[in-house]
């Protein structure tokens, strides 16, 4: 969430990305003081599929990487607040569309389909280069899972 003292997106280095602050108006997030940067990439997959993906840091520093895992009938954009929330407590957040799911999705007709064949893996292994990337950019944070879906 931003609000109107919240400066336009800017780019960098091919990347959308904005700094975030809290007033410490009238927000459904906790009222922290903290700052935090908003972007998105697309992460390239082993088999060249591009995983768009959401970056959420905290600054100056944070206290460990969160990675949120959307549920099968969902998109990343979701946890947009939760991860607002996050990085105001002091945590980086990083959250891909799966194959087949939000910005991620190559046609509207796509929706739900990871994949023609070895969807599920090819999921696994797209979280997978999520986690080691963020690992990198982080390497001495602790790094915690997130992953939600609705209940049939």
């Amino acid at each position: 969430m931003t609000n109107k003292s919240t400066p336009p997106p800017s780019k960098a280095s091919g990347a959308n990305t904005r700094l975030c602050r809290d007033s410490g108006g009238r927000l459904d997030l906790p009222a922290l003081t903290r700052s935090y940067e908003s972007s998105t990439f697309t992460l390239r997959a082993t088999d060249a599929a591009s995983i768009f993906t959401y970056r959420w840091l905290a600054t100056p520093s944070a206290k460990a990487v969160v990675q949120i895992v959307h549920g099968i009938t969902e998109h990343a954009g979701r946890y947009a607040r939760l991860a607002a929330a996050l990085t105001r407590a002091g945590y980086h957040v990083y959250a891909n569309d799966h194959r087949g799911h939000g910005r991620t999705a190559q046609f509207p007709g796509g929706l739900g389909l990871l994949a023609e064949q070895g969807g599920w893996r090819k999921c696994l292994d797209d979280l997978w280069m999520q986690n080691l990337g963020a690992k990198s950019r982080s390497s001495r944070k602790p790094r915690l899972n997130h992953g939600w879906t609705p209940r049939i």
